[in-house]
């Protein structure tokens, strides 16, 4: 068993023997690396006079090495790139009411890849079923209506005299109440 030196620029002193830490170290003071069990926590130290980017640089790269690179920088862009796509968790919860100030993306806030917000125009579920179902009664008031002018147009050709004035009066209220209801 030999203590390992990690690196050629770390003192040995930093380094935990490790005979002493096993009870065995029969150099003593003599011994090149450490017999303070406290120096086994500090870890190696970060060398503040030398910069780590400048270690590898491109202009040592090979032309193999610099595709590697961009390939894997373009897949890293590509995956954190957000879509177009509106997010199924973000629609679930606003159709559910629970989207808020608390809501949390299952897919991750920050990690989802899909769009928070609701693109210009959008009808959720729910508003579609009420709109059908207010296009279903203005469909039903249509049809009474209409049903309704049949009706008095019917009894305007078969009487004659002043019954017919006053069908004429009550198609012309129908006519007033639906103008005022509006066109469908």
């Amino acid at each position: 068993m030999k203590p390992v030196m990690q690196s050629a620029r770390v003192d040995p002193k930093s380094i935990l023997c490790e005979f002493f830490k096993a009870g065995q170290c029969a150099k003593g003071f003599k011994c090149k690396f450490s017999h303070d069990l406290n120096v086994q926590t500090n870890g190696e130290k970060f060398d503040i006079f030398s910069d780590k980017r400048d270690e590898g640089t491109m202009e040592d790269w090979d032309l193999e090495t610099l595709e590697k690179v961009v390939e894997s920088k373009g897949k890293e862009y590509n995956q954190n790139k957000p879509t177009d796509i509106v997010c199924k968790h973000f629609l679930d919860a606003v159709e559910k009411k629970q989207y808020g100030w608390f809501w949390v993306c299952p897919n991750g806030n920050k990690e989802c890849h899909y769009r928070h917000d609701l693109p210009p125009g959008y009808i959720l579920k729910s508003q579609m079923k009420a709109l059908l179902e207010e296009e279903a009664n203005k469909l039903a008031i249509k049809d009474e209506f209409e049903d309704q002018v049949k009706a008095v147009c019917g009894r305007l050709r078969s009487n004659s005299g002043s019954y017919m004035l006053a069908e004429e009066k009550t198609l012309y209220h129908l006519l007033k109440n639906y103008e005022q209801i509006g066109s469908y």
